[in-house]
């Protein structure tokens, strides 16, 4: 592909004047105050436009040449440093855009919606008055991990590279051209040039040692990032021949070179940057020369058909993500220097079946394995002292660990007491060895076939996601010992029927049962302080759960949509019910809420259509909105209750569906519509003998005068005999006068 410009770009003879062409030959209607020097003249010879200044410009202003649609084709003078906000906006008839070899200064969306050719002779510098963006969202580079289902799926962008990262969207942003022409004298482009230019479809070049020598911004100043076809001379990138010139190839030089499929670098190159073939999906050969000594971050990352690697030996660290989601790597040779396997080296290289690690290496990263689902086994060597977490995260067929760290039967890699990897294949069964002290976080997640597992009593810790998604897991048994269960640790363990969990146990983390639909019972012992939220999310089956006595929270949705849990004991530590705690637990079928609760969250027990009684202690000073929504059956108050619609703005009982309310004898004061909203309410008992300070409407929908609260309220309020006068006459009781009487 060649792309013809040169009959419709026209270099400026001087740095006085400005060329241009437009599609009917006409003069286009430009900003006459958007330039620093004074136009002259503005004429039309010979199919091109031409303006004249009276000294060379260096400044082209804000809309300068917006919404000129008729414009096809302009060349700038060298001379120009800055360019405007706007300045070509909306110019979406462009064939080529020339800019000149000055350039300081771009402003935020110069180049809107500008199509075409964009030929660039000079350094591109970063946006000067950009507006924020989420630069990482997109400019990071597309280097994408999800360990399982488990893991919340993120895009993995270096630390490096995400620093280098402007707020700013790049000069081009927001551009539609379709081919970029780069010239041998550009340097550099500027932090995120060609961010979002989702149109480019090709890059030309001229000098492959100036592009291999271009300094990159970041993974976004290069706008091969889109168009993913890079033409040198005319030609496409197929089988590229580093120039012997060339010692270092630069960070992201060949990145999303689609078409690449072979890379000859010879021995004068000692470095390879960060990205510099990164998502060369074809590139299938790569030698690396003895000579380098430092291969980049991501610097192959997503070369889907790279079949194999040798590291040289002068290398001394292998870069995070530097061969990740290499899919079809089988054979990789590492470096005898190496003391270092960075984080998500080899994640994702599907087809790597074996690797030896020297004993040069020291330190293997986070993820450095993960998803090597073809690794069968693997030896660690007595140099390494560090290994991060889900090393060998989702190795499926991995069957055995040899060398430092690997138990007495090869299934587990034991760091200081931790039991940090665990190879499942072939086992349903399993006892953790003794001197395991922490089982670190998501060891045993999606073991498929697992059923059993025993924990020794030297194990006091239980990290996050330990044993997430074991969905055949159907006995655990844990030692006394156990100190703290970490978050999601047993989460959607659904064949999982029963757990005991051992006196000792002082923390249970977020969601450590939720979705273990088998669970039936469960009690958590009284060395319990803390528990986390959602903690039997879904567990649907669940029939009865005991809060130790030491609990002080029950937090938001701990029992949310455990639609058959009957019975549960809140204790008298407890002062606190987060939101949705037991929502929609429609078996639920008492609850009492103990003097020490001051406070009762929205939505608490949303939903518990099947209680046939609800009790709430004394202490009780919030109850949020809709706490009772759908609840039936007798309500037992013993705390004064709030109004509705004043300093609350809503009805703490909206919703509710009580049949009867007791009052205790302790409450003092019934706020304002309290009970209006209980359309089905039958009796009142009310126990106090003073009566207690009444609202507008405390029982009835609306008030107007005692006779239409006596015409609203369908049932009877019952007050101790002998105190029925004393209620008849109190304000507001007496708009109830005809449905007070007196009960032993």
């Amino acid at each position: 592909m060649i792309v013809a410009v040169a009959a419709l770009a026209v270099s400026c003879k001087s740095d006085n004047e400005i060329y241009y062409i437009t599609n009917d030959a006409l003069l286009i209607p430009f900003n006459l105050d958007s330039f620093d020097a004074k136009v002259v003249s503005h004429t039309f010879d010979n199919g091109q436009c031409r303006i004249e200044f009276d000294a060379p410009i260096t400044i082209i202003g804000e809309d300068a040449f917006a919404n000129c649609t008729n414009l096809t084709s302009i060349t700038l003078p060298n001379r120009v440093a800055t360019i405007g906000s706007g300045a070509f906006r909306g110019c979406n008839n462009l064939k080529n855009l020339t800019l000149g070899k000055g350039l300081k200064n771009i402003g935020s969306g110069a180049f809107v919606e500008c199509t075409g050719t964009l030929i660039i002779n000079g350094d591109i510098p970063s946006v000067t008055n950009g507006y924020c963006v989420n630069a990482c969202d997109e400019v990071a580079p597309a280097v994408e991990f999800q360990a399982s289902e488990w893991s919340e799926k993120k895009e993995y962008t270096n630390e490096a590279n995400c620093s280098a990262i402007e707020t700013s969207p790049g000069a081009f942003y927001g551009a539609n051209f379709t081919s970029v022409v780069i010239g041998s004298e550009v340097k550099s482009i500027g932090a995120n040039a060609f961010y979002g230019c989702h149109k480019l479809s090709s890059v030309h070049i001229s000098d492959l040692s100036a592009w291999c020598n271009l300094r990159f911004g970041n993974v976004a100043s290069n706008p091969m990032r889109y168009a993913e076809n890079l033409y040198i001379n005319g030609k496409p990138v197929t089988d590229l021949i580093i120039p012997e010139e060339i010692t270092s190839i630069g960070d992201y030089a060949f990145s999303n070179c689609c078409d690449l499929c072979s890379v000859a670098i010879h021995n004068n190159v000692s470095a390879i940057g960060e990205g510099a073939f990164m998502n060369c999906r074809s590139l299938n050969e790569i030698v690396i020369p003895d000579a380098v000594c430092e291969i980049g971050k991501i610097a192959f990352y997503g070369c889907s058909n790279l079949t194999k690697v040798v590291i040289p030996n002068k290398v001394s660290t292998i870069q995070d993500g530097t061969f990740g989601a290499c899919g079809n790597l089988a054979s990789v040779t590492i470096g005898e220097s190496v003391s270092k396997i960075g984080k998500n080296t080899f994640y994702d290289c599907s087809s790597l079946e074996h690797i030896v690690i020297p004993n040069s290496v020291t330190a293997i990263g986070d993820q450095a394995f993960c998803n090597c689902s073809s690794l069968k086994s693997i030896t660690i060597p007595e140099s390494v002292s560090e290994i991060g977490k889900l090393v060998f995260c989702n190795c499926c067929n991995l069957t055995e660990f040899h060398g430092k760290y690997a138990s007495a039967d090869n299934r587990c890699l034991i760091i200081d007491g931790n039991l940090s990897v665990f190879v499942s294949e072939g086992i349903s069964e399993y006892t953790i060895p003794e001197g395991v002290v922490r089982i670190d976080d998501r060891v045993f997640a999606e073991c498929d076939e697992l059923t059993s597992v025993t924990i020794p009593a030297t194990v006091t810790e239980i990290g996050n996601y330990a044993f997430y998604d074991c969905e055949k897991l159907t006995k655990v048994n844990i030692s006394k010992g156990l100190t703290s269960i970490g978050e999601y640790a047993f989460a959607n363990c659904e064949s999982l029927k029963s757990i005991i969990i051992p006196s000792g146990v002082a923390s249970i983390g977020d969601r450590a049962f939720s979705y273990c639909s088998s669970l039936k019972n469960i009690a958590i012992p009284n060395s319990v302080t803390y528990i986390g939220g959602e903690l039997f999310y879904y567990c649907d089956n669940l029939i009865t759960a005991k809060i130790g006595k030491r609990v002080t929270e029950i937090k938001s949705e701990m029992f949310y949509n455990c639609n058959n849990l009957i019975s549960v004991i809140i204790p008298s530590s407890v002062t606190y019910i987060g939101s949705s705690a037991f929502r929609n637990c429609e078996k639920l079928k008492k609850i009492v809420i103990p003097n020490s609760v001051t406070s009762i969250s929205c939505d608490a027990f949303y939903g518990c259509c099947g209680l046939s009684s609800v009790t709430i202690g004394n202490g009780v000073t919030e109850i949020g909105e809709n706490a009772f929504y759908d609840c039936t059956g007798e309500l037992i108050i013993n705390c004064n209750v709030p109004s509705s619609g004043s300093s609350s703005g809503y009805n703490p009982f909206s919703g509710a569906k009580f049949t009867k309310v007791t009052i205790g004898s302790s409450v003092t004061s019934i706020g304002e519509n309290a009970f209006s909203e209980f359309s089905n309410l039958e009796s009142v008992y009310c126990k106090a003998k003073t009566p207690p300070a009444g609202g507008y409407c405390m029982f009835s929908s609306y008030y107007s005068s005692y006779w239409s609260g006596r015409e609203s309220l369908n049932c009877t309020i019952y007050v101790p005999e002998g105190y029925v006068e004393d209620y008849r006459n109190a304000s507001y009781w007496n708009d109830y006068y005809y449905k007070i009487e007196g009960y032993e």
